[in-house]
């Protein structure tokens, strides 16, 4: 991407992400809570290999698209559930659904204070290519799932429109004057094209005051 992209949305000055607490912190000032344990308050009780399948695989979408989306982009060789690398990206580099795109921000963190809470989507851009959609600013979150994975689960759709709707009042409250046409979960394996699922950002919005209203009001310390 490049850096003097005039559509790129600049990065909050004094923002860090502490990986090992998993927390935000804005000018010294850590954040209580995130956009996902809004979204997802239970403890995770998945499997173990899927965080560092996740990491892996969201680094090199965040790699790719900032080069530039090159064609001959090579993974590191790991290996996953007996799965390289390079198999989720081999399908993620060629799908028209997200070479068709221009990034405006890539693994954007941010933070608001007054909640102290911190969040950060994987992606913001612009599409290209796309007929009538073209021009259209689409906010979208990649989930990376194993080989054995096959479709969503029903009860997964609710959690996403809270998580993307968190993201949306977080950029707005930020960059109050950039329009966001359309939001996309992205559903990254190695064996299958990327599975893109549609919501719209008023029921993401929706969703998200709702669920923040409810996790506020029984953590009011972060009020």
């Amino acid at each position: 991407m490049r850096t003097d992209n005039p559509e790129q949305i600049p990065p909050i000055e004094g923002l860090r992400f502490f990986e090992a607490l998993h927390r935000y912190c804005l000018n010294g000032q850590l954040m209580g809570h995130s956009v996902s344990k809004v979204a997802s308050p239970e403890p995770y009780n998945g499997p173990p290999e899927a965080g560092p399948r996740g990491t892996a695989v969201h680094l090199c979408a965040k790699d790719w698209m900032l080069a530039g989306q090159p064609a001959d982009f090579k993974a590191p060789d790991l290996e996953f559930e007996g799965t390289k690398l390079q198999a989720w990206v081999d399908q993620f580099k060629t799908n028209e659904w997200l070479t068709n795109l221009a990034p405006r921000a890539v693994e954007y963190q941010m933070a608001i204070p007054e909640k102290s809470i911190g969040g950060s989507f994987d992606l913001l851009a612009r599409r290209t290519n796309s007929g009538r959609n073209t021009g259209q600013t689409v906010l979208i979150d990649y989930k990376s799932k194993s080989p054995k994975w096959e479709r969503p689960a029903s009860s997964d759709a609710q959690k996403h429109k809270v998580q993307l709707g968190g993201y949306l009042w977080m950029f707005g409250r930020l960059w109050p004057c950039v329009d966001i046409d359309k939001c996309w979960i992205v559903y990254l394996t190695p064996h299958k094209a990327p599975e893109v699922v549609f919501f719209e950002p008023y029921d993401c919005l929706t969703s998200w005051e709702t669920a923040s209203h409810f996790y506020f009001k029984e953590n009011p310390q972060a009020n």
